[in-house]
């Protein structure tokens, strides 16, 4: 639990857990530095991170960006505070020290890692922001497609679903990154699938705010 696990030579993460609210934080190397997508709720997590960056002989942790407000995603948040921080003016309202306050589009480049930062319109979460990158078609998108959880169903706003939709393509994608579930390679087509299966459902119903089973 919480292992430092090593995707390619420009992205790692450390993992989360499964059985609750625990999501997985995410580190992006380029050869001059590197930045942390979330910081996740565990200082286990913070200790694994660091003993990668260290094991690995990786580029300087410089950046982080944090997905949205949520707990689970920003409480080890005080562990970063001498790093500059890029959060949305909605997360910002969580973090008690000076922060980058994210306004539009953001380019950064690692070094021979160039990724983009964005807005993420969602049910979820407001002021969620996404991370790409254009050389390996990957986008991380937080928590932004599991809708407004509530028990054991969640809801989806029709019209955050819709400019959700409009955002994710703008952008040329093989591999989407959320927080909890498990990670995969090149699942475009099986994220499309759910978007349209949303698309489909809010047809069909009338409404602004459509509740969706965990089983449909």
């Amino acid at each position: 639990m919480y292992d430092f696990i090593k995707v390619n030579d420009e992205l790692y993460y450390v993992e989360g857990n499964e059985n609750e609210p625990c999501p997985k934080i995410f580190l992006i190397v380029g050869k001059e530095s590197s930045l942390l997508i979330d910081v996740g709720n565990k200082i286990e997590q913070v200790n694994s991170l660091y003993e990668g960056i260290k094991k690995y002989n990786l580029s300087p942790l410089k950046y982080l960006v944090i997905t949205h407000f949520h707990d689970d995603h920003l409480h080890n948040i005080n562990e970063f505070n001498d790093k500059e921080i890029i959060v949305s003016k909605q997360t910002s309202k969580y973090i008690p020290f000076k922060v980058t306050i994210f306004i539009e589009k953001i380019t950064l480049n690692l070094g021979d890692l160039p990724l983009i930062i964005d807005d993420l319109p969602n049910s979820h979460a407001k002021g969620s922001l996404l991370v790409y990158l254009p050389n390996s078609k990957m986008m991380f998108v937080g928590d932004a497609l599991a809708g407004r959880i509530l028990g054991d169903s969640y809801t989806i706003n029709r019209s955050l679903t819709f400019e959700l939709n409009k955002k994710l393509k703008e952008y040329e994608v093989n591999t989407y990154v959320e927080g909890h579930p498990k990670f995969s390679l090149n699942n475009a087509k099986m994220i499309s699938e759910e978007i349209e299966n949303y698309n489909r459902i809010l047809k069909e119903t009338k409404g602004d705010n459509i509740e969706i089973k965990e089983d449909f």
